[in-house]
């Protein structure tokens, strides 16, 4: 089961219409951009692959942000502020 939640109390999804965010998890999902190129309108995705080294991370997150940006959808990095203002 992968995690895709609700997000639609908070003020951060009101102010940019987030209705739906995506977790990455690496261990759960095997094929991420199938659910990516699936997600509605105003979803965000957070990148979470901490099991990933750091130059395995960045690949990740770039392909991520690549696949998001055709659907112009926000990505968030999580614990990893370095990787997040590349």
């Amino acid at each position: 089961m992968f995690e895709i939640k609700k997000f639609s109390k908070s003020i951060y999804a009101k102010e940019n219409n987030i209705k739906t965010v995506f977790f990455t998890d690496a261990l759960k999902i095997n094929n991420p951009e199938s659910i990516i190129l699936n997600l509605p309108k105003f979803s965000a995705i957070i990148v979470r692959e901490y099991s990933l080294d750091k130059n395995e991370r960045e690949s990740f997150a770039k392909k991520i942000i690549n696949l998001a940006r055709k659907k112009n959808i926000k990505v968030l990095i999580a614990k990893d502020i370095s990787l997040a203002l590349k």
